[in-house]
């Protein structure tokens, strides 16, 4: 059992490493870039994330549509 977990976790991070990759070598702008890891690690400044480190914020509905709650994945998915 132990063999066949590690050899799946190696699979896993080598396909991360390979994406990981792919994506830095994307032709973009670096700051558009950076944006778009910092969505995908959920490291964006909207309420759950400042909420997480004891930043005060107003409300916790979306500013744009005022129906959900701002989360990275209605925000930007």
């Amino acid at each position: 059992m132990k063999s066949a977990y590690k050899k799946l976790n190696r699979s896993n991070e080598a396909q991360q490493g390979n994406l990981f990759e792919l994506f830095w070598k994307m032709k973009a702008l670096p700051s558009s870039q950076y944006f778009a890891w910092r969505v995908m690690i959920n490291r964006v400044a909207i309420y759950d994330n400042l909420q997480n480190r004891g930043v005060k914020v107003g409300s916790k509905v979306c500013v744009m549509c005022q129906c959900c709650y701002e989360i990275v994945t209605h925000l930007f998915f």
